[in-house]
């Protein structure tokens, strides 16, 4: 990773600039797609005397620009503070990266095993294509939300669907739908129903 360091109105000693260095190097532990950084020491950020003095960090990964910056009484607090919050940064994008292969990988498992037992074809809900030939099968995915059933027809109200699926109170999944003739109807495994 290369590292830039800027000063403006403040002057940077070796030691100063080798600390800020060895700080930035250790976040590429947190991250390992970081393409480069630039630290900036700013003297007289602020006249209160306990937070004059600023550091910036800006890192770039790709298709991202991440900036944290603190404000401290000396220099050294603040490089400290500021790789401290670009940290957290890293950590959330990379869990957020992590996270989203996760569910990839959930829906292609669950795409299979779909398209194995039958000759339908899937789509996600969100995609256009066209299937000719086979009836398809549209995937929609949704988090499960506790709630009780009284909560969970005020939603179904609200949105205007036909269905929804959510987590009951004893933390078993139920389903309840609207019927034709404009009441409810509630899905439920055996003794779950509150």
């Amino acid at each position: 990773m290369e590292i830039t360091t800027k000063a403006r109105n403040a002057e940077i000693n070796d030691d100063l600039e080798l600390y800020a260095s060895r700080k930035l190097e250790k976040l590429s532990k947190y991250n390992n797609r970081l393409q480069n950084a630039t630290i900036v020491f700013e003297d007289g950020a602020s006249k209160d005397n306990t937070r004059s003095r600023r550091v910036e960090v800006v890192v770039n990964v790709p298709g991202q620009t991440l900036v944290s910056e603190e404000e401290a009484e000396s220099f050294y607090i603040a490089v400290d503070g500021a790789t401290d919050k670009m940290k957290r940064q890293l950590r959330k994008l990379k869990t957020k990266r992590i996270q989203k292969h996760r569910d990839v990988e959930k829906f292609s498992i669950a795409e299979s095993e779909v398209a194995a037992a039958s000759d339908h074809d899937i789509v996600l809900d969100d995609s256009h294509e066209t299937v000719s030939g086979n009836r398809r099968i549209i995937v929609r995915t949704f988090p499960l939300k506790p709630m009780n059933t009284h909560e969970a027809a005020r939603v179904l109200e609200s949105n205007g669907h036909s269905f929804l699926v959510f987590i009951n109170d004893q933390g078993s999944a139920n389903c309840l739908y609207r019927r034709d003739d404009g009441n409810y109807g509630l899905l439920a495994p055996e003794n779950t129903v509150d």
